[in-house]
């Protein structure tokens, strides 16, 4: 960090910081997890759709087949469309929350509600916690960057 200013027309504060662009080896996926990653068909609910955008970007990168719903309602149609590896489901959407979604799933597809990862921007209210340590699913907690979700994506998909 460092400053330049000129008498009469302010200054001009410069913060320089490092680009990190490779993976720390603890925190990558091992081969054989990316590898079905990379084959895995994923649905995406969030009604964020700065979330599923980038969600969706970044499990794309890794080859991964990706539809997305913007609330409970758009998954159900998704989910008796199609088939799925995996559900990413945010737990507070307005409407239909995503636990109720995962209630539904668990009727509809008990296979597939097996296989959901939750993504959470609540600050782990006793509710969501106590659902959480209920059904024992994975989860995410929001903001996360790329290689959180590469990394739980991928143990979600191997433990399933």
């Amino acid at each position: 960090i460092w400053a330049e200013s000129q008498l009469g027309r302010g200054a001009t504060f410069f913060i320089e910081l490092p680009v990190e662009t490779a993976l720390v080896a603890e925190e990558a996926a091992p081969a054989e997890a990316l590898v079905r990653l990379r084959k895995a068909r994923i649905l995406v609910v969030d009604d964020e759709a700065v979330v599923r955008e980038f969600v969706s970007q970044v499990l794309r990168a890794e080859g991964c087949e990706v539809d997305t719903a913007g609330s409970a309602e758009e998954a159900l149609e998704k989910v008796k469309g199609g088939r799925y590896q995996l559900v990413l489901l945010d737990i507070k959407m307005p409407g239909t929350s995503g636990i109720e979604l995962y209630r539904r799933l668990k009727r509809l597809s008990p296979s597939l509600a097996k296989r959901t990862l939750f993504i959470t921007g609540d600050v782990m209210g006793e509710r969501t916690r106590e659902f959480l340590t209920r059904t024992g699913a994975p989860y995410l907690v929001k903001p996360f960057d790329a290689s959180k979700l590469v990394a739980e994506v991928s143990k979600a998909l191997s433990s399933r």
